[in-house]
């Protein structure tokens, strides 16, 4: 029996401006095909565009890279 390994890529972007919110656009080396915000409240994967994209003072999100 062959092993197979499953690699999955997260990113973890953070607003370290505790008074701003900021909007964000991460770029990448390569573009990913798709980037999907993991829900903090639910867990599951989730659209990251739109109202999405703006992180308040000291917020995180965590995004899986697809």
């Amino acid at each position: 029996m062959g092993s197979h390994v499953l690699l999955e890529v997260y990113a973890m972007i953070v607003n370290t401006d505790f008074t701003k919110s900021h909007y964000c656009q991460p770029e990448f080396r390569s573009a990913p095909k798709q980037l999907r915000m993991v829900s903090p409240y639910t867990g599951q994967l989730g659209e990251f565009s739109g109202e999405e994209m703006w992180l308040a003072a000291g917020q995180g999100v965590l995004l899986k890279v697809q």
